[in-house]
């Protein structure tokens, strides 16, 4: 990430131009303090968006119950849409099962347009949540929605 560090500023690369200034600087920011972990596809790459999985932990508590779940999902897609700086699509936003502990289950539109975002949020413990997040181009999303359950199925917490 250090080598493409311009590509994340403010007046960074075109090919980032679609995703807010604010968004592009706060995972720069969390990437050199060590609080997320962005892996990218290798193979394959055509144009100028890469698949990648990133895990972070983040200060949270997930939905406890029914109505919490409705009202969460039903404030999520005005949330990424300011994030976003444009409107943002939830496909599925519902609680399952991931290392025998609950799990928020959230796939939407992603933060560049032609992309889905696919995340799950697991209690680790009060108030705080781990974090996997897998972004995929529409054109491999099948492909990346069987490789990205394989890594949380693998998941294993003691």
């Amino acid at each position: 990430m250090a080598k493409k560090a311009e590509l994340f500023e403010e007046d960074g690369s075109d090919r980032l131009g679609s995703v807010p200034a604010a968004m592009r600087r706060a995972v720069f920011e969390r990437v050199e303090a060590g609080q997320l972990e962005i892996f990218y596809r290798r193979e394959g790459l055509s144009g100028s968006f890469v698949d990648n999985v990133n895990i972070m932990r983040q200060p949270a508590d997930l939905p406890a119950t029914e109505s919490q779940l409705t009202g969460v999902c039903r404030v999520l897609p005005s949330e990424f849409s300011r994030v976003f700086g444009r409107p943002i699509a939830m496909d599925r936003c519902e609680i399952r099962m991931l290392a025998t502990r609950p799990a928020l289950y959230l796939q939407f539109d992603g933060a560049i347009p032609g992309t889905t975002t696919l995340q799950y949020q697991l209690q680790r413990r009060a108030g705080g949540t781990l974090v996997l997040t897998a972004t995929a181009s529409t054109s491999n999303l099948t492909r990346m929605l069987s490789e990205f359950e394989e890594m949380v199925d693998s998941i294993r917490i003691r």
